[in-house]
């Protein structure tokens, strides 16, 4: 889904014309309800998106770094979850030697801020719904329609998890923390 049918299925919700492509979306006024409307969006979708999924999350994932031993950390990068390693300044900090210098390649769990028109159809989907919610109840407050706005949103949720967990595979045997002895030394009792 592009960024201007995600912006139209908001405008859609409160009865505004459409708009045709991503420049006009991108270069909407911040006041105009365009602008409102793909600041939402945005919003929703980053807020999402920072938990981590099977779309933009990466474990294992090598940073290395430049000639001057640092490791800097660009914006679409929304965490870096490390225990040894933490973003300070937009670089990477190990809090172990408390330095931004490394002479080696870290490895960590990083999550990216993946940009809404690459976004999986059902993700698309799900921050279109939430933010219709949100988007209607700032422009016109509590009706009748607000409630058949959240009930959609809470089907694409649905449809958004039943995707993660179709991704991801879970079992008791692998990646469990009831089984992991490492999460849970004592075993299940």
């Amino acid at each position: 889904m592009d960024l201007y049918e995600g912006v139209n299925a908001l405008l859609n919700a409160i009865g505004e014309i459409p708009i045709t492509d991503n420049t006009q979306a991108i270069e909407a006024e911040v006041t105009s309800d365009v602008g409102l409307a793909r600041d939402t969006l945005l919003r929703i979708s980053k807020a999402l998106q920072e938990e981590g999924y099977w779309f933009n999350k990466e474990i294992e994932y090598p940073l290395v770094p430049n000639t001057d031993g640092l490791i800097p950390i660009g914006s679409s990068v929304l965490s870096v979850v490390s225990q040894e390693y933490i973003v300070k300044d937009h670089k990477l900090y190990d809090v172990v030697k408390r330095s931004y210098e490394f002479d080696t390649i870290p490895k960590v769990t990083i999550v990216f801020e993946v940009a809404f028109d690459d976004l999986p159809s059902v993700v698309a989907d799900t921050i279109v719904r939430e933010a219709q919610v949100e988007f209607y109840n700032n422009v016109f407050g509590d009706t009748q329609e607000l409630n058949i706005l959240r009930q959609n949103a809470q089907r694409a949720q649905i449809q958004f998890q039943k995707a993660q967990l179709k991704h991801r595979r879970p079992n008791l045997i692998k990646g469990s923390r009831l089984v992991s002895r490492t999460q849970n030394p004592t075993g299940v009792s």
